[in-house]
Protein backbone atom coordinates (compact mmCIF):
# COMPACT_ATOMS: atom_id res chain seq x y z
CA UNK A 1 0.00 0.00 0.00
CA UNK A 2 1.41 3.40 -0.93
CA UNK A 3 0.21 6.40 1.05
CA UNK A 4 0.55 9.81 -0.60
CA UNK A 5 -0.12 12.96 1.44
CA UNK A 6 -0.28 16.49 0.09
CA UNK A 7 0.46 19.31 2.53
CA UNK A 8 -0.15 23.06 2.33
CA UNK A 9 3.35 23.62 0.95
CA UNK A 10 2.58 21.08 -1.84
CA UNK A 11 5.35 18.77 -0.63
CA UNK A 12 4.59 15.09 -1.19
CA UNK A 13 5.42 12.55 1.51
CA UNK A 14 5.03 8.87 0.60
CA UNK A 15 5.20 5.76 2.75
CA UNK A 16 4.95 2.16 1.67
CA UNK A 17 3.27 0.02 4.30
CA UNK A 18 3.64 -3.75 3.86
CA UNK A 19 0.51 -5.53 5.06
CA UNK A 20 2.42 -7.87 7.39
CA UNK A 21 4.47 -5.09 9.03
CA UNK A 22 1.95 -2.30 9.48
CA UNK A 23 2.72 -1.49 13.13
CA UNK A 24 6.45 -1.93 12.73
CA UNK A 25 6.35 0.46 9.79
CA UNK A 26 4.19 2.93 11.72
CA UNK A 27 6.67 3.05 14.59
CA UNK A 28 9.60 3.35 12.18
CA UNK A 29 7.90 6.18 10.28
CA UNK A 30 7.38 8.08 13.50
CA UNK A 31 11.04 7.77 14.55
CA UNK A 32 12.26 8.81 11.10
CA UNK A 33 9.76 11.68 10.99
CA UNK A 34 10.77 12.82 14.46
CA UNK A 35 14.48 12.76 13.63
CA UNK A 36 13.95 14.61 10.34
CA UNK A 37 11.56 17.12 11.91
CA UNK A 38 8.80 16.24 9.45
CA UNK A 39 6.36 15.12 12.15
CA UNK A 40 5.40 17.76 14.74
CA UNK A 41 2.87 15.68 16.65
CA UNK A 42 2.87 11.92 17.13
CA UNK A 43 -0.61 12.18 18.64
CA UNK A 44 -3.30 14.82 18.69
CA UNK A 45 -6.16 13.90 21.01
CA UNK A 46 -9.10 16.00 19.88
CA UNK A 47 -12.30 15.99 21.90
CA UNK A 48 -14.51 16.96 18.97
CA UNK A 49 -17.63 17.19 21.12
CA UNK A 50 -18.73 16.86 24.72
CA UNK A 51 -22.17 15.63 23.69
CA UNK A 52 -22.75 12.02 24.68
CA UNK A 53 -25.56 9.49 24.35
CA UNK A 54 -24.26 7.16 27.08
CA UNK A 55 -23.88 7.34 30.87
CA UNK A 56 -20.73 5.31 31.42
CA UNK A 57 -19.81 4.70 35.04
CA UNK A 58 -16.07 4.66 34.32
CA UNK A 59 -15.98 7.95 32.36
CA UNK A 60 -13.31 10.37 33.63
CA UNK A 61 -14.82 13.15 31.50
CA UNK A 62 -18.34 12.90 32.92
CA UNK A 63 -18.35 16.34 34.56
CA UNK A 64 -17.68 18.03 31.18
CA UNK A 65 -20.36 16.27 29.15
CA UNK A 66 -23.31 17.75 27.25
CA UNK A 67 -22.29 21.40 27.59
CA UNK A 68 -22.71 21.96 23.83
CA UNK A 69 -19.37 23.75 23.38
CA UNK A 70 -17.77 22.97 20.04
CA UNK A 71 -15.40 24.54 17.57
CA UNK A 72 -17.02 25.16 14.19
CA UNK A 73 -15.55 23.79 10.97
CA UNK A 74 -14.07 27.17 10.02
CA UNK A 75 -12.23 27.37 13.35
CA UNK A 76 -10.94 23.81 13.00
CA UNK A 77 -9.66 24.67 9.53
CA UNK A 78 -7.66 27.59 10.99
CA UNK A 79 -6.18 25.28 13.62
CA UNK A 80 -5.06 22.68 11.06
CA UNK A 81 -3.41 25.37 8.97
CA UNK A 82 -1.09 26.25 11.87
CA UNK A 83 -0.71 22.82 13.44
CA UNK A 84 2.06 21.08 11.50
CA UNK A 85 2.17 17.38 10.76
CA UNK A 86 0.12 15.01 12.89
CA UNK A 87 0.81 11.31 12.57
CA UNK A 88 -2.17 10.02 14.60
CA UNK A 89 -5.45 11.87 15.13
CA UNK A 90 -7.37 10.38 18.05
CA UNK A 91 -10.94 11.67 18.13
CA UNK A 92 -12.62 11.68 21.50
CA UNK A 93 -15.60 13.07 23.37
CA UNK A 94 -18.39 12.70 24.29
CA UNK A 95 -19.38 10.51 21.39
CA UNK A 96 -17.49 11.70 18.28
CA UNK A 97 -20.03 10.47 15.72
CA UNK A 98 -22.68 12.79 17.18
CA UNK A 99 -21.01 15.53 15.13
CA UNK A 100 -22.69 15.61 11.73
CA UNK A 101 -19.58 17.23 10.20
CA UNK A 102 -17.11 14.61 11.46
CA UNK A 103 -16.18 13.52 7.93
CA UNK A 104 -15.26 17.12 7.05
CA UNK A 105 -13.26 17.51 10.26
CA UNK A 106 -11.23 14.36 9.59
CA UNK A 107 -10.70 15.43 5.98
CA UNK A 108 -9.12 18.70 7.14
CA UNK A 109 -6.51 16.90 9.23
CA UNK A 110 -5.69 14.42 6.48
CA UNK A 111 -5.28 17.13 3.83
CA UNK A 112 -3.65 19.85 5.94
CA UNK A 113 -1.61 17.82 8.43
CA UNK A 114 -0.67 14.61 6.64
CA UNK A 115 -2.40 12.45 9.22
CA UNK A 116 -1.73 8.78 8.49
CA UNK A 117 -3.87 7.14 11.18
CA UNK A 118 -7.29 8.25 12.42
CA UNK A 119 -8.41 6.59 15.64
CA UNK A 120 -12.13 6.68 16.36
CA UNK A 121 -13.16 5.49 19.84
CA UNK A 122 -16.93 5.06 20.03
CA UNK A 123 -19.54 3.79 22.46
CA UNK A 124 -20.90 1.86 19.44
CA UNK A 125 -24.52 2.79 20.18
CA UNK A 126 -25.24 4.11 16.66
CA UNK A 127 -24.45 1.21 14.29
CA UNK A 128 -25.81 2.71 11.06
CA UNK A 129 -24.28 6.14 11.62
CA UNK A 130 -20.88 4.71 12.53
CA UNK A 131 -20.69 2.25 9.63
CA UNK A 132 -21.84 4.87 7.10
CA UNK A 133 -19.14 7.32 8.24
CA UNK A 134 -16.39 4.69 8.28
CA UNK A 135 -17.23 3.43 4.80
CA UNK A 136 -17.27 6.97 3.43
CA UNK A 137 -13.84 7.63 4.95
CA UNK A 138 -12.41 4.34 3.69
CA UNK A 139 -13.59 5.10 0.14
CA UNK A 140 -12.40 8.71 0.03
CA UNK A 141 -9.02 8.10 1.68
CA UNK A 142 -7.84 4.60 0.69
CA UNK A 143 -4.24 5.19 1.83
CA UNK A 144 -5.19 6.29 5.36
CA UNK A 145 -5.69 3.82 8.22
CA UNK A 146 -8.99 4.24 10.07
CA UNK A 147 -8.88 2.49 13.43
CA UNK A 148 -12.41 2.17 14.80
CA UNK A 149 -12.48 1.35 18.50
CA UNK A 150 -15.85 0.22 19.91
CA UNK A 151 -15.74 0.45 23.71
CA UNK A 152 -17.20 -2.71 25.25
CA UNK A 153 -16.50 -3.37 28.92
CA UNK A 154 -18.44 -6.55 29.68
CA UNK A 155 -20.79 -9.07 28.11
CA UNK A 156 -24.56 -8.68 27.78
CA UNK A 157 -26.47 -6.97 30.63
CA UNK A 158 -23.32 -6.20 32.59
CA UNK A 159 -22.06 -4.01 29.76
CA UNK A 160 -25.44 -2.24 29.74
CA UNK A 161 -25.06 -1.59 33.46
CA UNK A 162 -21.57 -0.08 33.05
CA UNK A 163 -22.69 1.99 30.05
CA UNK A 164 -25.90 3.12 31.75
CA UNK A 165 -27.91 2.27 28.61
CA UNK A 166 -30.32 -0.64 28.21
CA UNK A 167 -29.53 -2.60 25.07
CA UNK A 168 -26.02 -1.13 24.75
CA UNK A 169 -24.35 -4.52 24.30
CA UNK A 170 -26.78 -5.59 21.59
CA UNK A 171 -26.16 -2.36 19.66
CA UNK A 172 -22.40 -2.72 20.13
CA UNK A 173 -22.51 -6.21 18.60
CA UNK A 174 -24.57 -4.84 15.70
CA UNK A 175 -21.89 -2.15 15.19
CA UNK A 176 -19.14 -4.78 15.26
CA UNK A 177 -21.01 -6.90 12.73
CA UNK A 178 -21.39 -3.97 10.33
CA UNK A 179 -17.76 -2.93 10.72
CA UNK A 180 -16.34 -6.41 10.20
CA UNK A 181 -18.32 -6.56 6.95
CA UNK A 182 -16.63 -3.32 5.88
CA UNK A 183 -13.20 -4.80 6.74
CA UNK A 184 -13.80 -7.43 4.07
CA UNK A 185 -14.28 -4.65 1.49
CA UNK A 186 -11.63 -2.11 2.57
CA UNK A 187 -8.16 -3.02 3.79
CA UNK A 188 -7.57 0.38 5.44
CA UNK A 189 -10.05 -0.26 8.27
CA UNK A 190 -8.84 -1.55 11.63
CA UNK A 191 -11.37 -2.80 14.17
CA UNK A 192 -10.14 -2.74 17.76
CA UNK A 193 -12.38 -3.58 20.72
CA UNK A 194 -11.46 -1.39 23.70
CA UNK A 195 -12.10 -2.62 27.23
CA UNK A 196 -11.46 -0.49 30.33
CA UNK A 197 -10.33 -2.58 33.29
CA UNK A 198 -11.88 -1.93 36.71
CA UNK A 199 -13.16 -3.83 39.74
CA UNK A 200 -16.49 -4.09 37.89
CA UNK A 201 -15.19 -6.38 35.14
CA UNK A 202 -11.69 -7.73 35.73
CA UNK A 203 -12.95 -11.20 36.68
CA UNK A 204 -14.76 -11.45 33.32
CA UNK A 205 -11.78 -10.83 31.03
CA UNK A 206 -11.24 -14.47 30.03
CA UNK A 207 -14.84 -14.77 28.84
CA UNK A 208 -14.59 -11.48 26.95
CA UNK A 209 -11.39 -12.49 25.17
CA UNK A 210 -12.96 -15.74 23.97
CA UNK A 211 -16.24 -14.08 22.97
CA UNK A 212 -14.65 -11.53 20.65
CA UNK A 213 -12.41 -14.09 18.95
CA UNK A 214 -15.54 -14.99 16.98
CA UNK A 215 -15.43 -11.57 15.29
CA UNK A 216 -13.08 -10.36 12.57
CA UNK A 217 -11.36 -7.74 14.71
CA UNK A 218 -7.79 -6.49 14.42
CA UNK A 219 -7.20 -7.06 18.13
CA UNK A 220 -8.73 -6.67 21.59
CA UNK A 221 -7.22 -3.84 23.63
CA UNK A 222 -7.30 -3.53 27.42
CA UNK A 223 -6.61 -0.32 29.33
CA UNK A 224 -6.67 0.58 33.00
CA UNK A 225 -9.31 2.82 34.52
CA UNK A 226 -7.95 6.35 34.97
CA UNK A 227 -8.95 9.73 36.37
CA UNK A 228 -11.95 10.22 38.66
CA UNK A 229 -14.80 8.12 37.28
CA UNK A 230 -18.46 8.98 37.59
CA UNK A 231 -19.04 5.93 39.80
CA UNK A 232 -17.17 6.55 43.05
CA UNK A 233 -16.81 2.88 43.96
CA UNK A 234 -15.36 1.95 40.56
CA UNK A 235 -11.63 1.56 41.11
CA UNK A 236 -8.67 -0.41 39.82
CA UNK A 237 -8.19 -4.05 40.83
CA UNK A 238 -5.25 -4.88 43.15
CA UNK A 239 -1.80 -4.69 41.54
CA UNK A 240 -1.29 -8.47 41.61
CA UNK A 241 -4.51 -8.88 39.62
CA UNK A 242 -3.45 -6.16 37.16
CA UNK A 243 -0.22 -8.06 36.49
CA UNK A 244 -2.24 -11.20 35.70
CA UNK A 245 -4.52 -9.18 33.43
CA UNK A 246 -1.54 -7.68 31.62
CA UNK A 247 -0.28 -11.16 30.82
CA UNK A 248 -3.71 -12.13 29.49
CA UNK A 249 -3.75 -8.98 27.36
CA UNK A 250 -0.35 -9.87 25.88
CA UNK A 251 -1.52 -13.38 25.07
CA UNK A 252 -4.65 -12.00 23.43
CA UNK A 253 -2.59 -9.57 21.35
CA UNK A 254 -0.24 -12.37 20.34
CA UNK A 255 -3.24 -14.44 19.26
CA UNK A 256 -4.32 -11.77 16.77
CA UNK A 257 -0.76 -11.27 15.49
CA UNK A 258 -0.48 -15.01 14.84
CA UNK A 259 -3.92 -15.06 13.26
CA UNK A 260 -2.80 -12.32 10.90
CA UNK A 261 0.41 -14.28 10.16
CA UNK A 262 2.53 -11.19 10.67
CA UNK A 263 6.29 -11.19 10.48
CA UNK A 264 8.74 -11.36 13.37
CA UNK A 265 9.47 -7.61 13.34
CA UNK A 266 5.75 -6.92 13.72
CA UNK A 267 5.58 -9.26 16.71
CA UNK A 268 8.67 -7.78 18.37
CA UNK A 269 7.52 -4.17 17.91
CA UNK A 270 3.92 -4.69 19.05
CA UNK A 271 4.50 -7.08 21.95
CA UNK A 272 7.75 -5.41 23.02
CA UNK A 273 6.15 -1.97 23.28
CA UNK A 274 3.02 -3.39 24.92
CA UNK A 275 5.06 -5.22 27.57
CA UNK A 276 7.23 -2.13 28.11
CA UNK A 277 4.15 0.08 28.60
CA UNK A 278 2.58 -2.47 30.96
CA UNK A 279 5.75 -2.57 33.05
CA UNK A 280 5.71 1.22 33.34
CA UNK A 281 2.07 1.17 34.49
CA UNK A 282 2.82 -1.49 37.09
CA UNK A 283 5.81 0.51 38.37
CA UNK A 284 3.73 3.69 38.63
CA UNK A 285 1.01 1.88 40.57
CA UNK A 286 3.53 0.16 42.82
CA UNK A 287 6.05 2.89 43.61
CA UNK A 288 4.86 6.00 41.80
CA UNK A 289 8.06 6.13 39.73
CA UNK A 290 8.08 7.04 36.03
CA UNK A 291 11.25 5.95 34.18
CA UNK A 292 11.63 9.17 32.15
CA UNK A 293 10.08 12.59 31.63
CA UNK A 294 6.57 12.53 30.21
CA UNK A 295 6.48 13.97 26.70
CA UNK A 296 3.05 15.61 27.11
CA UNK A 297 3.10 18.87 25.18
CA UNK A 298 6.13 17.77 23.17
CA UNK A 299 4.86 15.11 20.77
CA UNK A 300 1.32 14.64 22.10
CA UNK A 301 -1.28 17.30 22.88
CA UNK A 302 -4.98 17.59 23.75
CA UNK A 303 -7.55 19.88 22.11
CA UNK A 304 -10.84 20.34 23.97
CA UNK A 305 -14.24 20.88 22.25
CA UNK A 306 -14.26 24.60 23.15
CA UNK A 307 -10.67 25.24 22.02
CA UNK A 308 -8.90 24.81 25.35
CA UNK A 309 -5.43 23.27 25.03
CA UNK A 310 -4.19 20.72 27.54
CA UNK A 311 -0.80 19.06 27.75
CA UNK A 312 -2.66 15.99 29.05
CA UNK A 313 -6.31 15.03 29.47
CA UNK A 314 -5.93 14.98 33.26
CA UNK A 315 -4.17 18.37 33.58
CA UNK A 316 -5.67 21.89 33.56
CA UNK A 317 -5.89 23.99 30.40
CA UNK A 318 -2.92 26.15 29.45
CA UNK A 319 -4.98 28.48 27.27
CA UNK A 320 -7.67 28.68 24.61
CA UNK A 321 -6.47 28.41 21.03
CA UNK A 322 -9.14 30.92 19.93
CA UNK A 323 -7.34 33.58 21.96
CA UNK A 324 -3.99 32.78 20.29
CA UNK A 325 -4.85 33.17 16.58
CA UNK A 326 -5.75 29.47 16.38
CA UNK A 327 -2.04 28.68 16.64
CA UNK A 328 -1.16 25.90 19.08
CA UNK A 329 2.51 26.94 19.23
CA UNK A 330 1.49 30.37 20.55
CA UNK A 331 -0.47 28.66 23.31
CA UNK A 332 2.51 26.48 24.19
CA UNK A 333 4.76 29.56 24.39
CA UNK A 334 2.49 31.17 26.99
CA UNK A 335 3.65 31.54 30.59
CA UNK A 336 0.96 29.11 31.78
CA UNK A 337 2.14 26.40 29.39
CA UNK A 338 5.84 26.89 30.12
CA UNK A 339 5.19 26.70 33.86
CA UNK A 340 3.09 23.54 33.57
CA UNK A 341 5.66 21.91 31.27
CA UNK A 342 8.12 21.99 34.17
CA UNK A 343 5.60 20.12 36.32
CA UNK A 344 4.90 17.58 33.57
CA UNK A 345 8.54 16.46 33.66
CA UNK A 346 7.76 14.84 37.02
CA UNK A 347 4.30 13.53 36.07
CA UNK A 348 3.44 9.86 36.32
CA UNK A 349 0.28 8.10 35.18
CA UNK A 350 -1.02 4.97 33.44
CA UNK A 351 -2.43 6.67 30.31
CA UNK A 352 -1.23 4.47 27.45
CA UNK A 353 -1.18 7.24 24.80
CA UNK A 354 1.15 9.40 26.87
CA UNK A 355 3.26 6.42 27.94
CA UNK A 356 3.69 5.31 24.32
CA UNK A 357 4.61 8.81 23.14
CA UNK A 358 7.09 9.12 26.02
CA UNK A 359 8.56 5.77 25.00
CA UNK A 360 8.80 7.05 21.42
CA UNK A 361 10.59 10.16 22.68
CA UNK A 362 13.24 8.14 24.52
CA UNK A 363 16.46 7.19 22.72
CA UNK A 364 16.80 3.93 24.68
CA UNK A 365 13.54 2.59 23.25
CA UNK A 366 15.25 0.93 20.29
CA UNK A 367 16.99 -1.37 22.82
CA UNK A 368 14.14 -1.59 25.33
CA UNK A 369 11.54 -2.92 22.89
CA UNK A 370 13.37 -6.16 21.94
CA UNK A 371 14.43 -6.54 25.60
CA UNK A 372 10.82 -6.50 26.83
CA UNK A 373 9.73 -8.78 24.00
CA UNK A 374 12.31 -11.35 25.07
CA UNK A 375 11.35 -10.83 28.73
CA UNK A 376 7.74 -11.63 27.88
CA UNK A 377 8.76 -14.71 25.88
CA UNK A 378 10.48 -16.10 28.95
Amino acid sequence: MTAVHTFPDNEIYCTYIPSDMKYYKKYLNFYLGKISGKIRWGYLIYFVTNRCNAKCKHCFYWNNLNKNEELCLEEISKITTNLGRVQVLLLSGGEPVLRSDLFEIISLFIRNNGTQVVSLPTNALLPERISTLVEKLAIHFPSITFSVNPSIDALHEKNDEIRGIEGAFERSVETLTKLQALRKKYDNIELVVNTTISTFNYRDIDKMVEYFKAFDITYHNFELLRGSPKENNMILPPLNEIKKLHLKALRARNYYIDKKKSGLLEKISVLGITKYAQTIKETVLDSGRFPFSCSAGKNIIVLEPNGEIKLCELLPSVGNIKEHDYDIEKVLNSNAAIKLMETVKKCKCTHVCFINMSIANNKKTIFKVPYYFLKWKK
